[in-house]
C-alpha cells in the first residue's frame, strides 16, 4: 500500500513471581485468489465431533498409548490437522523429550513450555492500564486479531476460533492512527522466566498495559503456523499452513514457497481491514523470512488487496529483499539500517574489534551476525526508516505494521535458551522495544497508537539442563527402514514430529502408516544411540525407556481425541 504516500504528498522461580508482579487482577487457497472449500470451514474445537478426516475402525498399540495423552495435548494437535496438507503420520515425544541435539533443540510441540507466550496490548488513551486479566475462554494468539478489529470499528469473521479480549479496550475511543504488532520469535513464557532481569521495558509495558498468559494454541509451535494464528485469529485447521513444510499433491513444499502467500487459505486482519479503507491504509511488515507474511496479509493475492510493504533480510544476511509479486519492496528499502555499523558495535562491547561476541567468531559475516544482537538493533534501525519515509500515523486512517525481532530465536537453535548469549538477546531485544517506543512517540504521538506484543513460541531448554533425551530423527529413519526391510527413503519429508510419507515406497512393500505408528508408539531410547551419541552415565538404567508418548496417521486424529475425551479407546 505504498502508493497511498503519493495521496498523501498530494494532501524460572524468580521469574514465576516477576510474572506474578506484573499482575493487575487475577490470572491465569488453494491455488487461486477464490478460497477452498475448506477456507471457510469452522476450525475444529473440544466441541466438534468430525473435522472431516477419513475414519475407519482404528487399533493397536499406537491407538492404546495415544489415548493417554491428555485433552490439552491432543486438541492442540487437532487445531493443526488440515486434509492434504498435513503429514500422513504425527508423532509425539514423550516429554521432556525433543527432536535435535544436547544443545541444539527444536520447539515443536504442544507442551505448555513451548506452548506459553504472554499476549500484551499497550497504548495509553486507547489500552486500558490493568496490567494481566483473567479472560472468562481460553486465550491464544487467535485472540489478537479479532481484539485489534475491534479496536478498529472492523467486523471480524465469526467463524473463527479468535475471540476479542474487549476488557483491554478503553470504551469511547477513536481508533488510534497506528497499530504495532511486534513478535519476539521464540520470546515464550518460559525463555522470559528463564532471565527475569532481562526485559524490564516489556515488564513495564505489561504492566501500563493490559495481558494475559496465552498460548500459541496449536502444534506445531513453529513460526509460519504460528503467525499465521496472530494474523487470521484461526488455527491451521482452518488456514492451511500446518508447519514449515505442507504436502502439496504428491509431493511437500514450504509453506511460503518462493515468497507467495498462496498458501494461506483466509485473509488475515490486515487483508480485511484494508479493503474497507479502500486500500488507503498504509500496511507493512519487517521480517526475515516469508513465514513472517501469515500475520500482515495475502497482499495482492487478496481479493481487492494491494501491495502491502514487506521487507525481509536476505538468507546471508547480507541485504534486504522482497517478494514483489504480491507485496512492495520501495528501492530505498536497500539503504535502510547499516547492519555493518550495528555488527560493529556489537563487536566493540568487550572493548575489542576481533570479530568475536563472548568468544564466538560469528560477527565476520552477516550470516553469523544474525543470530547476535546486532540482528534486533538493525531490525529497528529499518522499521524506523520505512515508517518515517511511508509517513504511517500522519492522517485520520489507521495504519498497521508488523515487526518480527527473530534473534531470540536464532540464539535458542544454535547456543540454547539458557545460554549467555541467550541472555544477551534477550535483553537487546527488549532494549528495542524501548527504543521502538520512544520512536512512535516522536513519530505520532504519545497517545496516538496501539501496540500489541506476543511471541509464537517458548524454547527448549537443552538435554544437559533436563532428563530429557534428543531424538535423532536421522537415527530413527535408518531404524524404521531397517525394520521394514525397505532401503529407499520411507518419508518424502520429516519435521518434529511430523513425517509426509512416501505412499508409492510404502504400497510397494505393504506398509501401513499404522505400522509405522506402532513402531514409533514403542520406540525405546537405547534404539536411539550411535557411536556419535552412545549411551551415556546420565542415562543409565533408562534403556527401555519408551521416547514417545504415541505416533498416529493424522487421518485418525479425530478418533485419538475421540478416546482422549471418553477414556477408552
Amino acid at each position: 500500500m505504498h502508493l497511498r504516500r503519493s495521496k498523501r504528498l498530494a494532501g524460572l522461580g524468580a521469574g514465576l513471581l516477576l510474572l506474578a508482579a506484573c499482575t493487575g487482577g487475577e490470572g491465569t487457497p488453494s491455488r487461486s485468489n477464490a478460497p477452498s472449500p475448506r477456507a471457510n470451514a469452522p476450525s475444529p474445537s473440544e466441541n466438534d465431533g468430525d473435522s472431516g478426516q477419513a475414519v475407519g475402525a482404528p487399533s493397536g498399540e499406537w491407538l492404546e498409548r495415544a489415548c493417554t495423552l491428555t485433552p490439552e495435548l491432543v486438541k492442540r494437535i487437532r487445531r493443526d490437522v488440515f486434509p492434504g496438507r498435513s503429514p500422513e503420520l504425527i508423532a509425539v515425544p514423550q516429554e521432556p523429550n525433543y527432536f535435535g541435539g544436547f544443545i541444539g533443540t527444536s520447539h515443536s510441540g504442544p507442551w505448555d513450555y513451548v506452548q506459553e507466550v504472554p499476549l500484551a496490548f499497550y497504548g495509553p488513551g486507547h489500552i486500558r492500564s490493568q496490567g494481566r486479566i483473567a479472560v472468562e475462554h481460553e486465550p491464544t494468539v487467535t485472540d489478537l486479531a479479532p481484539t485489534l478489529a475491534e479496536l478498529l470499528g472492523t467486523d471480524w469473521p465469526d467463524d473463527r476460533p479468535g475471540r476479542a479480549i474487549s476488557d483491554a479496550l478503553q470504551p469511547g475511543t477513536a481508533p488510534p492512527k497506528l497499530v504495532v504488532v511486534v513478535v519476539w520469535d521464540g520470546g515464550g513464557l518460559n525463555t522470559l522466566r528463564a532471565f527475569p532481569q532481562a526485559w524490564p521495558n516489556l515488564r513495564r509495558i505489561m504492566r501500563s498495559g493490559t495481558w494475559v498468559a496465552a498460548t500459541v494454541g496449536s502444534s506445531p509451535s513453529v513460526t509460519p503456523a504460528i503467525h499465521a494464528n496472530i494474523g487470521t485469529g484461526a488455527f491451521p485447521s482452518q488456514h492451511g499452513v500446518v508447519d514449515i513444510d505442507i504436502r502439496s499433491g504428491d509431493d511437500t513444499i514450504d509453506s511460503f514457497e518462493d515468497g507467495t502467500p498462496e498458501n494461506l487459505e483466509i485473509p488475515t486482519l490486515a487483508d480485511l481491514y484494508d479493503v474497507t479503507t479502500d486500500n488507503k491504509a498504509m500496511v507493512g511488515m519487517f521480517g526475515s523470512n516469508a513465514w513472517h507474511y501469515g500475520m500482515m496479509s495475502r497482499g495482492t493475492f487478496h481479493p481487492g488487496g494491494d501491495k502491502d510493504i514487506a521487507a525481509l533480510v536476505a538468507t546471508d544476511g547480507s541485504k534486504l529483499i522482497g517478494h514483489r509479486r504480491w507485496y512492495s519492496f520501495p528501492p530505498y528499502l536497500n539503504e535502510a539500517g547499516d547492519f555493518g555499523e550495528n555488527i560493529r558495535a556489537t563487536d566493540l562491547e568487550d572493548g575489542q574489534l576481533d570479530s568475536l561476541w563472548l568468544g564466538n567468531d560469528v560477527l565476520s559475516n552477516t550470516y553469523d551476525a544474525k543470530q547476535t544482537p546486532a540482528l534486533a538493533i538493525y531490525t529497528t534501525e529499518v522499521i524506523k526508516s520505512l515508517l518515517e519515509h511511508e509517513d504511517f500515523g500522519r492522517d485520520e486512517v489507521t495504519d498497521l505494521f508488523f515487526v518480527n525481532y527473530k534473534p531470540i530465536d536464532l540464539v535458542g537453535h544454535r547456543w540454547n535458551m539458557l545460554s549467555p548469549e541467550g541472555r544477551s538477546v534477550l535483553r537487546q531485544t527488549d532494549e528495542e522495544l524501548g527504543e521502538l517506543e520512544a520512536f512512535l512517540n516522536g513519530l505520532v504521538g504519545q497517545g496516538n497508537w496501539v501496540m500489541a506484543l506476543t511471541a509464537d513460541h517458548g524454547q527448549t531448554p537443552t538435554a544437559n539442563a533436563t532428563t530429557a533425551w534428543p531424538i535423532d530423527m536421522a537415527e530413527l529413519m535408518t531404524d524404521i527402514a531397517d525394520r521394514f526391510g525397505v532401503p529407499q527413503r520411507l518419508f518424502d519429508r520429516t519435521r518434529p514430529g511430523h513425517f509426509w510419507l512416501d505412499v508409492p515406497t510404502m504400497e510397494e512393500a505393504g506398509i501401513t502408516p499404522e505400522d509405522i505408528a506402532d513402531f514409533i508408539s514403542d520406540y525405546r531410547l537405547e534404539g536411539n544411540t550411535s557411536q556419535s551419541r552412545p549411551l551415556t552415565e546420565k542415562y543409565a538404567g533408562r534403556a527401555d525407556e519408551h521416547l514417545f508418548s504415541s505416533a498416529w496417521p493424522s487421518r485418525f486424529t479425530d478418533d485419538v481425541w475421540g478416546c482422549v475425551r471418553s477414556g477408552a479407546p
